[in-house]
């Protein structure tokens, strides 16, 4: 994590070559899902739709090269639908677990302009602290349901996650004058358990589409 830190201490002191800050917001949807290993095997999930929403700073090097960050707040998670019938009785379990963080990206972006338009490709790490979340859970067993609904808490105790995120983010986008659209991946690399008993693993995977606004 200091080596995140020393990128952002980095950017800032390249003032007196930067040109200018230019300043934004966006918005868009998260496609999000976890990756689930235990014993060695892994637990399928399904992709949750949520959203993301914050501010942006863009920090010019030159006309084709800039570095990104900004601050978000961003919804992720995953849902559970399995299905088993054994023994003539059919038990379903769906599950729909909804996470809110504060991300902080840190990207490098490569311009390219064609006409009017300016293509671009971008990759960095982040940081995502975590702030809130719910797991909802319903059990069907021949038709009988029960729900369940629970606090996602983070912290370090063995039944908390770790509030504390980081990955990588690859993306491309489109800018119209100060119009901007995107898509990225972000791959999550901690592993958000305190309790590892089973050799278990979950990490986050987003794919994100937004839209924004430069305010240069």
């Amino acid at each position: 994590m200091k080596y995140f830190f020393v990128v952002i201490i980095f950017i800032f002191a390249l003032n007196e070559d930067i040109h200018s800050q230019i300043f934004g917001i966006k918005a868009g949807l998260n496609l999000s899902d976890m990756y689930n290993k235990r014993d060695q095997e892994e637990v399928q999930s399904n992709m949750k739709p949520g959203f993301h929403i914050g501010a942006t700073a863009e920090f010019p090097i030159s006309k084709m090269f800039a570095f990104e960050s900004g601050i978000l707040l961003s919804n992720k998670g995953y849902k559970v639908d399995i299905s088993e019938t054994q023994g003539g009785v059919t038990a379903t379990i769906k599950q729909n677990v909804s996470m809110y963080y504060l991300d902080i990206p840190i990207t490098a972006k490569l311009y390219l302009p064609v006409g009017s338009a300016k293509f671009c490709f971008l990759a960095g790490p982040y940081l995502a602290l975590g702030l809130s979340g719910t797991a909802t859970t319903e059990l069907t067993v021949n038709g009988q349901t029960q729900k369940k609904d629970e606090d996602v808490n983070f912290g370090s105790d063995e039944d908390e996650l770790k509030p504390l995120d980081y990955g990588l983010i690859f993306g491309a986008g489109i800018e119209f004058s100060n119009f901007t659209f995107g898509i990225n991946y972000n791959l999550g690399l901690a592993n958000l358990l305190n309790n590892t008993e089973f050799n278990s693993t979950i990490n986050h995977k987003v794919i994100g589409i937004s839209a924004g606004y430069k305010f240069n």
